[in-house]
């Protein structure tokens, strides 16, 4: 979980997770002030979860689900 709303961590923790061989194994999810807005840019980034639960925890019921495509990396 990277949970500090700054991109450059999360490009920090997916390559040093892919130069370790971890990526495959190791769910990666973001949070940390993210808004509904900010959704349509994340889903090019290397992520499997984002968290946006305290940004709209008195937010009227959202039922919202974000399917990320699986992008196939080549060995």
């Amino acid at each position: 979980m990277v949970d500090t709303r700054n991109l450059a961590d999360v490009r920090t923790v997916a390559a040093l997770l892919h130069q370790f061989g971890l990526r495959e194994k190791v769910p990666l999810a973001f949070g940390g002030g993210v808004s509904l807005a900010d959704l349509p840019g994340l889903e090019r980034r290397d992520l499997d979860m984002v968290d946006i639960g305290r940004a709209i925890i008195d937010a009227q019921l959202l039922n919202l689900r974000h399917d990320l495509p699986l992008v196939e990396t080549p060995a």
